[in-house]
């Protein structure tokens, strides 16, 4: 779980986050980043394995590459169509509005985080040696 002082940035790593700026005040203005996600519900779900984001939100998944190989290399995973997907979603939030909120990742984000997010997987899913 997150610790206090990182209690809204992402983790990717034991240690590591990525800053989310605080977002008090922007959440009306927040824009739905679900539909830019599309190809890379798979990915998530697979990542989805400290609760469930309902709960807890970014906190719920592990973004480490360790975990990501690990989905890579379960049944079924497609590496090619998730980096195209990732692809996609960079360019698509690229030129999103700077609040966005994920529904499904019960989450409020700032664009740049979530590019750094995407960014952060696609390297992950890009070191993965089978």
């Amino acid at each position: 779980m997150t610790e206090p002082e990182h209690k809204n940035d992402i983790p990717i790593a034991d240690g590591v986050w990525i800053e989310v700026r605080d977002l008090d005040g922007c959440y009306a203005h927040a824009h739905e980043v679900d539909p830019y996600l599309h190809g890379l519900w798979e990915l998530l779900a697979r990542l989805e394995t400290q609760c469930v984001a309902g709960c807890c939100g970014f906190d719920a998944y592990d973004f480490s590459c360790a975990a990501v190989h690990a989905a890579l290399d379960a049944p079924g995973a497609d590496a090619t169509a998730w980096r195209t997907a990732l692809k996609e979603a960079t360019q698509a939030v690229a030129k999103a509005p700077e609040v966005l909120v994920s529904s499904t990742m019960n989450n409020y984000v700032d664009r740049r985080a979530l590019l750094q997010l995407l960014g952060h997987l696609d390297r992950c899913i890009s070191s993965h040696q089978r």
